[in-house]
């Protein structure tokens, strides 16, 4: 039977005494890390891995029964990190790559010591009282516009997802990620992602969270952010001077200096502002 120590292509760099494990997000895959491997690596033992939608994922693993839900996606990073005799580690999530490390350490709390969220929500639509980011209209046109001519929908998607240009760096690296992924798979992983309300859940995780949110994100807006952070009790939302859903490809000049803030093995420099 298909595992996913083999389907997911997990990858570890570096010699550091403690772990940082890198989970991408929805219409990328681990190869969104690369530049920040490197530098990481030389402080960390880092552990990347496909999420089973990534076109570099082998497609035999995807099953919507299990991969419908963030809890198996969870089951899958708990099965890699055990293959790899991980007994304690710290998560760096973007997007629906946060909300898998926060399933994951409500499953196996001793397994997390932190966890730093990117661009994470625990519901995607509007709601009553709740601005998720998207209305139920807009996100049917989008599956729709997917269905009908997926390499148009992606081009159109990549730049409004990073808020830069069609022909910028970091639009193109999204780009080519998307049009990596099967289009049916990728279809049913948006439904079962962007339709999900994990507001309730996530409130029992008790791991300490950093929340990166952009100044601007059309897919996760700040009260998205905000109402995460009430959820997650102790939390800390710091807000990246950057713009987009995805500033890790976009501003990485921002996000590695949170990252040196608030992972503990990275020098300091202090940069940007907080939110308590």
């Amino acid at each position: 039977m298909l595992v996913a120590k083999d389907a997911l292509n997990p990858r570890c760099i570096g010699n550091g005494p403690d772990v940082l494990v890198l989970v991408h997000g929805f219409g990328s895959d681990q190869t969104i890390w690369a530049s920040y491997l490197p530098w990481l690596s030389e402080h960390y033992r880092v552990i990347t891995y496909d999420l089973p939608f990534a076109g570099s994922a082998d497609p035999a693993f995807f099953n919507l029964d299990r991969h419908g839900g963030i809890d198996g996606h969870a089951a899958d990073l708990i099965d890699i990190l055990e293959s790899l005799a991980v007994t304690r580690c710290t998560l760096v999530g973007h997007s629906l790559g946060g909300l898998i490390g926060i399933f994951a350490a409500i499953a196996r709390p001793a397994l997390f010591e932190r966890l730093m969220l990117l661009g994470t929500s625990a519901r995607y639509l509007d709601g009553p009282g709740y601005k998720g980011g998207l209305t139920a209209a807009v996100f049917e046109t989008m599956l729709e516009a997917a269905a009908a001519n997926f390499r148009g929908w992606a081009m159109s998607y990549a730049p409004t997802a990073t808020l830069k240009p069609l022909e910028d760096p970091a639009s193109q690296t999204f780009l080519e990620s998307l049009l990596r992924i099967q289009p049916d798979i990728m279809l049913a992983m948006a439904q079962s992602v962007f339709l999900g309300d994990y507001r309730e859940h996530v409130r029992r995780c008790k791991t300490p969270c950093v929340i990166l949110q952009t100044e601007q994100d059309d897919a996760v807006p700040i009260e998205a952010a905000r109402y995460l952070q009430s959820c997650l009790k102790g939390s800390l939302l710091e807000i990246v001077p950057a713009k987009g859903h995805l500033p890790h490809l976009s501003a990485p000049e921002a996000v590695s200096a949170a990252f040196r803030r608030h992972l503990p093995r990275l020098d300091a420099q202090p940069r940007g502002r907080s939110q308590g």
